[in-house]
């Protein structure tokens, strides 16, 4: 299978001359920009990161031997990547080359879904206590690994977790078809948005911090005043 990747110069990136395509061998799961737009990483399918320079499309690098899981994240403040090793050890890696930066230790239970502020000084990360009553709890670390809160976050599974653009508030959805919105400061449940008919899968904040969308199963995207917390 050959993905073809479409990148628009002026709305993207402003050092990409013109538009381009770019051909992956693999599906990508997972895509960012990385050292200010210069290059254009992916996690695929295939579990390899894949690397091409955005000015030429020349693929810089692929074909990792390090097995990247799909629900890996771009930290692009940093040019790294955040993965969840299958002990539960949560590792910062290299977004080009893959090579390990630092670890932060694997805590009981294990990590399921991780979410990195960023700034990269906050790690948040979903744990299932209980699979027989399914109650989530989200933990937040600083880059040290030093525990910061952990809190209840609803029933189900974490569905999708991430971080406001100032680092300033966390949010989640899980399978009970919640939102919830702490601060990451204190810990403190700041929001709860529990009038939403579906499970949310996806989230992303506008650059300014202002609006945040979320899609769900009903393939619908539902977009969120952060100064209310109200649908707009």
């Amino acid at each position: 299978m050959r993905l073809i990747l479409l990148l628009t110069a002026v709305a993207v990136v402003s050092a990409i001359a013109q538009d381009r395509t770019i051909s992956s061998d693999a599906p990508v799961h997972v895509l960012t920009f990385l050292d200010g737009g210069a290059n254009l990483a992916a996690v695929c399918g295939d579990g390899k990161l894949r690397v091409w320079d955005t000015s030429s499309g020349t693929l810089r690098a692929g074909g990792t031997s390090v097995q990247i899981p799909q629900s890996s994240v771009f930290v692009p403040a940093t040019n790294q990547l955040a993965m969840v090793t299958t002990e539960g050890v949560i590792q910062l890696r290299d977004g080009a080359t893959v090579s390990l930066a630092r670890e932060l230790p694997a805590v009981t239970p294990r990590a399921s879904r991780i979410a990195v502020s960023p700034d990269g000084t906050r790690f948040a990360s979903a744990h299932m206590l209980n699979r027989q009553d399914g109650v989530n709890t989200v933990r937040v670390r600083d880059a040290s690994g030093k525990d910061l809160f952990s809190v209840p976050a609803g029933i189900g599974g974490i569905s999708v977790l991430g971080f406001t653009p100032d680092g300033t508030s966390l949010v989640a959805g899980s399978y009970d078809a919640d939102l919830r919105v702490w601060s990451v400061r204190t810990g403190e449940l700041v929001r709860l948005v529990d009038d939403i008919p579906v499970s949310m899968f996806a989230l992303t904040f506008s650059p300014d911090g202002k609006w945040l969308a979320t899609a769900g199963v009903d393939r619908t995207i539902y977009l969120w005043d952060t100064r209310s917390w109200k649908l707009a």
